[in-house]
């Protein structure tokens, strides 16, 4: 019986030693996937920090992007009303 016990645990003491040996590489790799993961937030952070200033500007010029594509189109009809008379009278003029 006291071969047993002490066998018993011995083998107890083994396992929690293999048990501990297995935290510490754990908690190793979490230290350095949390220091890989903290240098990438900080670069991503210095990246896109000033991205909602360029979206208000990429808004903005698309809104007077938008106004002078309808005021050119406006022309655009008015030039095309003007050659399709033009094309008319010499059509009729050369008759």
């Amino acid at each position: 019986m006291f071969f047993f016990v002490l066998g018993f645990n011995l083998g107890l003491t083994l396992f929690n030693c293999f048990l501990v040996w297995k935290l510490w590489q754990l908690r190793r790799i979490l230290g350095r996937v949390t220091k890989i993961l903290n240098r990438v937030e900080r670069r991503l952070h210095h990246i896109f920090y000033p991205a909602p200033e360029y979206i208000l500007i990429a808004g903005a010029k698309t809104y007077y992007l938008r106004q002078n594509y309808q005021r050119l189109c406006g022309q655009i009809q008015i030039l095309q009303s003007l050659f399709l008379t033009f094309s008319l009278i010499i059509r009729y003029w050369q008759r």
